[in-house]
């Protein structure tokens, strides 16, 4: 998470997130064929953070857009984080969602721990398909914990964050860096 200060109030986030469906599918970013999710972080006061997100990646050859807003509560060991956004792709496929988790931040032998709960409650509609097999609306919510970790480089954040749920897992990647 950026350490976003009153003299260094923007920042900027790359990220590669990937994935794995317990199921024997997987997703995954393509950092080679489509742009790393990119992230603009706005300390706004001291403790409020708006940002902005999106991301392209890829699943089986079809390209899908995510794009998100939202903000961040911090506090002295936890913040919690708020993001509405949609995804849209492939062709057919259009899923709205809202996503916030609350997460804790320890330090344990002189390294620094993340750990934590998420929530995200997503709706989607299924166009164009004729087939009673395929439902038209998909709604849903689910839980995940996290877990990670986060160290800084000469003004960069590199962050190591796992989202586990019972159906899947996703690693992602993190580095951030403030200006101004």
């Amino acid at each position: 998470m950026l350490s976003l200060t009153q003299n260094q109030r923007l920042g900027i986030t790359v990220s590669m997130p990937m994935g794995w469906a317990l199921a024997s599918s997987s997703y995954q970013s393509n950092p080679l064929l489509h742009p790393f999710m990119v992230e603009g972080q706005f300390l706004v006061t001291g403790n409020l953070v708006l940002k902005g997100k999106m991301n392209l990646f890829s699943n089986d050859g079809e390209t899908v857009q995510a794009a998100g807003y939202g903000c961040n509560y911090l506090a002295q060991s936890w913040f919690t984080s708020i993001s509405l956004g949609w995804l849209e792709g492939p062709a057919h496929l259009r899923v709205r969602y809202v996503d916030s988790a609350i997460i804790g931040n320890r330090t344990i032998a002189e390294t620094p721990i993340l750990f934590g709960i998420g929530f995200n409650k997503f709706s989607g509609s299924i166009l164009e398909f004729d087939n009673v097999d395929i439902p038209r609306k998909i709604d849903n919510f689910i839980t995940y914990l996290i877990a990670g970790t986060e160290y800084q480089f000469g003004g960069i954040d590199i962050n190591l964050q796992t989202q586990i749920h019972p159906k899947f897992i996703q690693l992602n990647l993190t580095i951030s860096r403030l200006f101004f």
